[in-house]
């Protein structure tokens, strides 16, 4: 009897030192065997923050490190050049008084008579080493070429259409393919535009698409051209976005493109566009004062404007050369060496880039008053 009063003794002991022992643990009045569960549970979850925290960090930071090439840039070529440069803004002797390359749009163009135009463009003249190297000239450290803009018309051979410059026109030259390889051997990155809004796969030429359009088949052919835009080209440095005010394109159709792209090309810098920036952008005044930190993409755009204050985010003017992006063969309206470079210093000063446009014409030729414009930008950048 006395063996069993000893061992009952002994195990209420044990029994009172582990109550006592987990008394310690004690967190929001759990107590017991539960409480250290959940103080065990802490412990993971701190862990886990932690070494989260450490990822989101390293991706900020390599994030800011693919951009440090476009930081130190500044100043890049834009270049539009399609079918709208065939057409210099005139259709059937009437005149665009828009941006030539929407003349489809502006002057209610049939894609059934629109697309005939590919039959006569054959761009003889078209030299990209003299194109990359009129860049250089300016003082240009980057190109940013339309891949696709919103008349539909790829310039570059999709297997996805034959809607393109190879299979369409006489020319049967891969503009992209000739472009990126002049970059390349000239030491300069390159990048390609491609606009969201696609007139030709739509019901009209309408500026914001149509809500009629098979938008799910779209959206496959879309993320089939981007794939082809960057596998076949090598690295591509920057992928410039448009049309992303089309009304069937969203947020989250952005996001999944943006990570197709980043898994093809991870070192590929994205503009805003790619998401769905608000309608309140496009009031001048308004995108100047309130220029947005992009929530999908690497930078923020703005068009023919600087904001009107420094910001804390990576951000691009982008401005023309004249009144138009495209080729347009009445617009005259050419700004002086002096007013682009106040530009380009009121970009740095509230540190941001400036990606300067031209249009060459319909047959490759860079009209001769861009070049002479880009010639003085060159040679005073140079000097100071």
């Amino acid at each position: 009897m006395s063996n069993l009063n000893t061992l009952i003794k002994a195990l209420g002991e044990n029994r009172a030192k582990r109550d006592e022992s987990l008394s310690h643990h004690t967190t929001l009045g759990i107590g017991g065997k539960a409480d250290v569960f959940f103080k065990r549970g802490i412990k993971i979850i701190t862990k886990k923050t932690f070494y989260m925290s450490l990822s989101s960090k390293r991706n900020i930071t390599l994030s800011e490190n693919k951009l440090t090439w476009w930081k130190k840039a500044k100043f890049g070529m834009f270049i539009h050049w399609g079918l709208y440069s065939y057409l210099g803004g005139i259709w059937k002797s009437k005149k665009t008084n828009y941006y030539s390359e929407w003349i489809m749009n502006t002057l209610d163009i049939p894609d059934s008579e629109y697309s005939k135009v590919a039959d006569k463009f054959n761009p003889i003249k078209f030299d990209p080493y003299k194109w990359v190297k009129t860049a250089k000239l300016g003082g240009m450290k980057y190109l940013i070429f339309t891949a696709k803009h919103h008349e539909g018309f790829s310039m570059f051979d999709s297997k996805l259409t034959d809607y393109n410059i190879v299979k369409a026109s006489p020319y049967k030259h891969d503009v992209v393919s000739e472009l990126s390889q002049a970059c390349k051997k000239e030491g300069l990155k390159f990048g390609v535009y491609y606009s969201l809004l696609d007139w030709h796969r739509t019901k009209s030429p309408g500026t914001f698409g149509s809500l009629f359009e098979k938008s799910d088949k779209y959206f496959k052919f879309v993320k089939g051209q981007i794939r082809e835009l960057l596998t076949n080209y090598g690295d591509i440095s920057v992928l410039f976005f448009d049309g992303d005010w089309m009304l069937t394109w969203n947020k989250n159709k952005g996001r999944e493109l943006e990570k197709l792209i980043r898994k093809l090309q991870p070192n590929i810098i994205i503009n805003d566009r790619i998401g769905k920036r608000p309608y309140t952008y496009y009031v001048p005044i308004i995108k100047s004062i309130f220029l947005q930190k992009p929530n999908i993409g690497d930078y923020s755009t703005i068009e023919q404007a600087v904001p009107f204050f420094k910001q804390s985010f990576n951000w691009e003017s982008n401005i023309t050369i004249n009144d138009s992006w495209g080729y347009k063969k009445f617009d005259n309206n050419w700004k002086s060496a002096s007013k682009i470079i106040s530009i380009y210093e009121k970009a740095l000063r509230f540190k941001g880039n400036l990606l300067l446009n031209i249009g060459p014409d319909g047959d490759g030729n860079i009209p001769v008053s861009s070049i002479k414009i880009l010639k003085e930008i060159g040679k005073r950048m140079s000097e100071s």
